[in-house]
């Protein structure tokens, strides 16, 4: 049994197609495909010191833009369109850094420092400041 032209043309686009919606779903979700959960804490930080829990949302406004967030100096996350980062964070002060994946306008990282007492949620809104991203 052979297949007709049109049927092989059907399944080459529908294949095409699959393959487009994956490969945008991976870099939307910047390969993490659970992006947006709760993290746990070390168990050594929870022990140690305490732990409180920090929540940035990011404002819907922002369009494409992907916020880049960095506690301490270290990248933590990449927040893409409707997600948030909602992670433990040992007590003690912090600084967090937030700033413009990709910037056209050339934006600076804007730094906020924060001090973190166990058992309390910090939260955020991830929002644009003229060309910057901060955080209110």
């Amino acid at each position: 049994m052979q297949m007709k032209d049109g049927e092989m043309k059907k399944i080459c686009s529908f294949s095409l197609i699959a393959a487009a919606l994956a490969i945008g779903l991976i870099i939307v979700n910047q390969g993490d495909l659970f992006a947006g959960q709760k993290k746990e804490a070390p168990a050594g930080i929870q022990m140690a010191q305490g732990v409180g829990r920090l929540v940035i949302v990011r404002a819907a406004n922002l369009g494409a833009t992907i916020v880049g967030l960095k506690i301490d100096g270290k990248e933590v996350d990449r927040i893409t369109y409707n997600r948030r980062y909602d992670a433990p964070i040992a007590a003690g002060t912090h600084v967090l850094t937030t700033y413009p994946v990709v910037s056209y306008e050339n934006a600076r990282p804007v730094e906020a420092r924060i001090n973190i007492e166990p058992g309390r949620t910090y939260s955020f809104t991830a929002k644009r400041l003229d060309i910057q991203v901060v955080l209110r």
